[in-house]
């Protein structure tokens, strides 16, 4: 009898998997060879894939037209960690408010990871775009800010980053409709007791601290709409609204702009790595004081939002590209969640942000997002725009290095 039942679920499941398997066909990425890649990429594009191998690093090299270049750093792994670590530290610091932006004291650090990097590559003259796919702490190394002959990597090329080739080819051959519509997330009421939704999600199990009001974000949110509001439909969550119930019932808006906190939390109960990361809204401070489960928002969540025609995340937050290095998911598992949701591009912070800074930084992207669809172009344009204001602080990497953009 129990056998009989045993065998009679087992069918079931077995029919389901058929069922799923055949409908996930369409979906599903093959596996991709060198001439795939040679396809996705264009003649002024430099394809850089990072490989983490004992005490190395591997980096190989793909162009259009030319062939593929293998090769190990001359710095062993464990020097080009040191640097980048030494790097995140000052970062950290900054962003506390222990030690002022001084640019001569992250210059030494960045120039001496572009020597072990970058000046290592043979990059044809007619290279203007490198599109990098890191691996271990590379993941937390912000490439536009390398340093040497006192100009920034920026300055000389465009800069995007991939997951993976797998994502360059999947992204480079997609097709999406054309949405004319707009979804602005900002200043959410973190203290708010409106319950938006009764999903389970464990704030104790991620031991979470109260997150304080973003100042500038309701301010961001406001000139966003003003670029925007005369080309596009934008509708604008602000404070109570910006809740999880809102934003899970998205449907593919043409650029999705969240404007929070981001959250990491190195937690070895949590197996999911795509369960220690995410984003707060509305409610959060109020859920975790007496053990609600609103108010948050994983990256597996977030990999479940409807976003297939969605050409532009922006996540203006602190630390949302954080993650675990030494899991598989890696750094960076809240961009990957929005682009396995179907967004073709994520623009995402490194460290906890400046929130007048960002503002100041978000007017610059915007005012050309208002002009067309090059988001890799303008957010290169917003960063040298704040390299070029030497009189002001603004200029230190710290303010502008923070945000960088994954995706096609």
């Amino acid at each position: 009898m129990i056998r009989s039942i045993v065998e009679q679920e087992q069918m079931k499941i077995t029919k389901l998997e058929i069922k799923l398997n055949k409908y996930l066909a369409p979906y599903v990425q093959k596996e991709i060879n060198i001439k795939d890649i040679q396809k996705a990429l264009k003649p002024h594009e430099l394809y850089i894939d990072f490989a983490s191998v004992e005490d190395n690093y591997l980096y190989f090299l793909v162009t259009k037209n030319g062939g593929v270049t293998m090769e190990a750093f001359t710095l062993n792994r464990k020097n080009i960690d040191n640097n980048i670590i030494q790097i995140n530290s000052i970062m950290t610091q900054i962003a506390e408010g222990k030690i002022f932006p001084d640019n001569p004291i992250i210059q030494k650090y960045l120039s001496s990871l572009y020597k072990s990097t970058i000046a290592d590559m043979n990059i044809p003259k007619n290279i203007t775009t490198l599109i990098v796919s890191p691996d271990g702490l590379l993941n937390i190394l912000p490439f536009e800010a390398l340093y040497n002959d006192g100009k920034y990597l920026v300055e000389k090329y465009k800069i995007s980053y991939i997951p993976s080739a797998k994502e360059l080819v999947k992204l480079s051959n997609k097709k999406q409709k054309v949405s004319r519509h707009i979804d602005i997330f900002a200043s959410p009421d973190f203290d708010s007791t409106t319950i938006s939704s009764t999903r389970k999600v464990s704030t104790r199990a991620l031991n979470l601290d109260r997150f304080h009001k973003l100042l500038f974000a309701k301010k961001e949110a406001k000139e966003i709409e003003r670029l925007l509001e005369s080309k596009y439909s934008v509708h604008s969550y602000i404070e109570d609204s910006a809740n999880e119930k809102n934003l899970l019932a998205i449907d593919s808006p043409k650029i999705l702009h969240i404007a929070t906190h981001g959250f990491y939390k190195a937690n070895s109960n949590i197996g999911n790595p795509m369960l220690k990361s995410g984003i707060v809204l509305s409610g959060i401070n109020h859920s975790i004081k007496n053990g609600d489960n609103f108010g948050i928002i994983t990256a597996l969540d977030l990999a479940g939002l409807k976003l297939y025609d969605t050409k532009l995340v922006t996540l203006s937050s602190c630390e949302s590209g954080l993650g675990n290095i030494l899991e598989s998911e890696g750094v960076g598992s809240i961009s990957k969640a929005f682009i396995k949701a179907g967004s073709s591009y994520v623009i995402m912070t490194l460290w906890s942000v400046n929130d007048e800074a960002t503002f100041s930084f978000m007017k610059k992207f915007y005012s050309k997002v208002a002009l067309g669809d090059d988001y890799s172009s303008y957010l290169r344009d917003a960063k040298i725009k704040m390299i070029e204001t030497k009189d002001s602080i603004y200029s230190h990497p710290y303010y502008w290095s923070v945000f960088i953009g994954s995706g096609r």
